[in-house]
Formats: structure tokens, C-alpha cells, sequence
């Protein structure tokens, strides 16, 4: 299984990652306990933020190294 988070990055959702954060954590943990011990899950990551952020968009590729993306 393959899961991607798209994540709204801008200013107005500082107080709100914190939660996001979390929920990507429960989302991912549901699936691999859900799915068995041979479970392949693929996890991968893209955020993006406001035009005039230096770094835009927050890309990480899908890898099987789920730590990596929490």
C-alpha cells in the first residue's frame, strides 16, 4: 500500500502541524497493524507552503523506511 500526505505548510497552519502531525502518525501506525506483520507499506510525503517561501514544495519521495517520513 502506498500512502501520500499532501500538507498544507503556509503560515496560517502553524497551530494546526502539531495535529497533523499526530494524525499522520495514527493513519500510518492503523494501516501497518491493520494490514499484518507482512504488511509493505510505502509512505511519502509532500507539504507546500506560501509563495514566498524559500523552499516550495516539501517533497519526500514513498520509502518503505516509514520513520523516516514520521
Amino acid at each position: 500500500m502506498d500512502i501520500c500526505f499532501v500538507v498544507d505548510l503556509t503560515s496560517s497552519m502553524h497551530w494546526w502541524l502539531q495535529t497533523v502531525n499526530a494524525k499522520m502518525e495514527e493513519i500510518i501506525q492503523d494501516n501497518l497493524e491493520h494490514m499484518g506483520e507482512f504488511a509493505r507499506v510505502r509512505v511519502g510525503f509532500v507539504g507546500y507552503r506560501d509563495y514566498d517561501d524559500n523552499i516550495h514544495p516539501v517533497v519526500h519521495p514513498f520509502t518503505t523506511e516509514v520513520e523516516k517520513i514520521k
